[in-house]
């Protein structure tokens, strides 16, 4: 069944309270709370039952997942249920269809739990660890990496504002985390957060906060620009923001200054900007993703972080790092890597970056049943692309195919009437979309072209292709 890949968290949204996965039949196939006071059920209780069983309070003919059964695009909805306490809870809930070849296979929900507090989403400051060095998250011996840690010591000390780019997965948080521990600011708050993780209509209260009475229950809520005041405020993927914020964040940034929303008076806050993208922010302006004016008030100076298949050398350290790393939190006990399996981490080209290596190694370290990662223990995709590179000594018989991640089944079976029974027992969520995208990217289909055919948001279609790597 699908919840033994449960190593493959489905992080379809960090802001989820909880996830539930219904087939093209209206069977719930996957449902995980991460706050039962949002969605009062349990796994066990709802999983093989049609949803219409179970969320009783829906009306059929106004039910938001059958017009996504039936094609339409996502929908942001407001649910009601009784939550642990027996109190009144309500829940901002996102519909998708989940598409594949044209055909709408299923429909996935994600709730997140609107508090009495107020109807906005706050954020707390990322802890910052107490590094001799302050580099020590940086693993590096290659010489741009050393010459961009050299940058990062210039652009400190001074309130520039600091635009990163860099692909999914060469860790620019990283790099504004360091920005922040060498500046003045490294005493004071550092937020962070992912533009493309939030909905749109939740941005705006996020950013500025909202004054008590702007909507029914609404309460004063600080938002992070003053919560960052004297501090950093870092933001990734900045080119996933509509160009109404853009605008609005634009002249809060210049002026250091803005009205919170539903407020008649203005507050200062002293913020240091540090942004991000994972496209060129060249091109980005160019295909008015960004605002022109925008984009120059954010990158004075702009930081470029090399992908990992340009500074191979740093692989070996990097591999080093992590097996220590993880070792020092108990549960494994590694303490080297095969000669086998270190060339052919040297040779893949590492698309997702850092992160990738970082994940294979936690999930070689798994199935490891000694103290080295061998050749056998890495998955199946990195040993079918060495066999197709020709690495020496590679055979594909050589490894235990039942140590291999199911792979997402192809071809007109896909799409079959009983919801492809083997899609749902062989491959996640994950796979799921991951192919869909990956279609409509072969194919050459442009980020806007892939949103349309898929009934999502260009913005979710950017946030999905840099979680998987795309």
């Amino acid at each position: 069944m699908i919840e033994q890949y449960l190593n493959q968290i489905l992080t379809m949204d960090v802001l989820a309270d909880s996830i539930c996965i219904i087939d093209a039949k209206g069977i719930i196939r996957y449902f995980k709370t991460y706050d039962n006071m949002a969605v009062p059920f349990f796994p066990k209780d709802i999983i093989g039952k049609h949803f219409l069983n179970v969320f009783t309070n829906i009306n059929p003919s106004e039910s938001t997942v059958l017009r996504a059964l039936n094609g339409e695009s996502f929908y942001n909805a407001k649910g009601e249920y009784i939550d642990a306490c027996g109190n009144p809870s309500e829940t901002f809930e996102s519909v998708y269809p989940i598409v594949l070849d044209r055909a709408v296979i299923g429909v996935a929900i994600i709730s997140r739990r609107i508090t009495s507090e107020g109807r906005s989403i706050t954020l707390s400051p990322v802890t910052m660890d107490d590094h001799a060095e302050d580099f020590s998250d940086i693993i590096s011996v290659s010489t741009s990496m050393e010459y961009l840690k050299r940058q990062i010591k210039d652009v400190s000390n001074s309130n520039i504002n600091v635009m990163i780019y860099g692909e999914t997965g060469t860790g620019k948080e990283l790099v504004a985390r360091a920005i922040h521990r060498l500046s003045r600011r490294a005493d004071k708050p550092f937020y962070s957060q992912n533009c493309a993780a939030i909905p749109e209509q939740l941005l705006e209260s996020l950013f500025f906060g909202t004054t008590k009475g702007i909507y029914t229950g609404a309460t004063e809520r600080t938002g992070i620009l003053v919560q960052a005041d004297g501090g950093t405020l870092f933001l990734d993927e900045v080119n996933s923001l509509s160009i109404s914020i853009q605008s609005k964040l634009l002249k809060a940034i210049e002026e250091k200054k803005f009205r919170p929303l539903g407020s008649k008076t203005e507050v200062n806050a002293d913020f240091r900007m540090i942004s991000a993208t994972n496209e060129n922010p060249f091109q980005c302006v160019r295909d008015q993703k960004l605002r022109s004016d925008f984009f120059f008030r954010l990158s004075t100076i702009i930081l470029e972080i090399p992908p990992l298949r340009k500074r191979k050398e740093d692989i070996p350290a990097l591999i080093r790092y992590f097996i220590d790393r993880y070792n020092e939190n108990g549960d494994f006990h590694i303490e080297d890597i095969s000669d086998e399996a270190m060339e052919i981490l040297m040779e893949y080209d590492w698309p997702g970056n850092v992160r990738e290596l970082k994940n294979v190694l936690a999930g070689s370290m798994v199935f490891s049943h000694d103290s080295i990662i061998r050749k056998e223990n890495l998955p199946g995709y990195l040993l079918d692309e060495s066999a197709a590179s020709g690495i020496a000594g590679f055979s594909a018989a050589n490894y235990d195919a039942s140590y291999i991640s199911p792979r997402f089944p192809a071809g007109p079976a896909a799409a079959s009437e009983d919801f492809t029974e083997s899609l749902w027992l062989n491959g996640t969520m994950e796979q799921i979309e991951a192919e869909a995208i990956r279609r409509h990217l072969a194919a050459g289909e442009s980020h806007a072209e892939i949103a349309r055919k898929l009934g999502i948001s260009r913005q979710t279609v950017i946030a999905k292709m840099k979680k998987y790597r795309l």
